[in-house]
């Protein structure tokens, strides 16, 4: 079975539809002025659209293929764009393992990146892990599908999307899913017009409940329990607990 993160076409194309979170995390990137540290950076998803907006961003990820796509849209961004964007800083890592100093105000946990952590022993090594990269007064925010979302209740075979990819037209992708003891595992088929894939993953449903008593953990408290975006989706923003009675006010 081949790995998703060894074929970067695929990757961007799947997450192509996912835009309602950027205008987010780049209010929230000109809030506290930058630098950014993107954690599962991905292919730049994000990445691309803070550094497009002028920000210094680090984008921490454990694929090197996928950095190498990062690294590729955003060269093209600054060829294109000249001085008027910012820096990106890729770093090959698992953010559990992650020592090197670094003291940035906001952190970004994108797009379900905690359902990868599968413990809440690991769960509350990431937010440890964080807490030692923000900087004082700094800000974690994530992005997760609980429990119950239109996400997890998805079942049996079905077609996902239509996709187009960058050098090969269009594709099909479907998935199966089973879900068992709080673990949504997920096979995913992509066709296209001369091979076909299969991807498997592993996913933790985190209830938001489950989040912040982890988060609360590794010394953080949250400051903003609303959600920016339609649906079932959270959107949990926090700072270090003794910082986080001067931070509940802010935007």
């Amino acid at each position: 079975m081949q790995s998703l993160y060894d074929y970067p076409d695929i990757y961007d194309a799947m997450h192509a539809a996912v835009v309602e979170d950027v205008e987010v995390y780049g209010d929230l990137a000109r809030h506290t002025g930058g630098p950014v540290l993107e954690v599962g950076c991905g292919t730049g998803r994000i990445s691309s659209a803070l550094v497009g907006a002028g920000f210094t961003v680090y984008g921490l990820d454990s694929s090197v293929v996928l950095l190498a796509r990062a690294q590729e849209k955003i060269e093209r961004l600054q060829t294109d764009n000249g001085a008027a964007v910012g820096r990106f800083i890729p770093l090959q890592a698992d953010i559990l393992e992650y020592s090197d100093p670094l003291s940035v105000p906001l952190v970004i946990l994108p797009l379900n990146f905690c359902a990868h952590l599968h413990t809440m022993c690991a769960l509350v090594g990431m937010f440890a892990a964080v807490r030692r990269l923000l900087a004082p007064g700094g800000q974690v925010v994530l992005h997760a599908f609980p429990e119950g979302s239109g996400v997890a209740e998805r079942d049996g075979l079905v077609h996902r999307a239509s996709l187009s990819l960058r050098d090969a037209g269009k594709c099909d992708w479907y998935e199966s899913r089973t879900v068992s003891g709080g673990l949504e595992r997920l096979i995913w088929y992509v066709q296209t017009s001369d091979s076909d894939y299969t991807f498997s993953l592993v996913l933790r449903i985190w209830n938001r409940r489950d989040l912040v008593r982890a988060a609360a953990t590794a010394g953080f408290r949250l400051v903003e329990p609303d959600t920016p975006f339609a649906g079932d989706a959270l959107f949990l923003r926090f700072a270090a607990a003794s910082e986080a009675a001067a931070t509940e006010n802010q935007p």
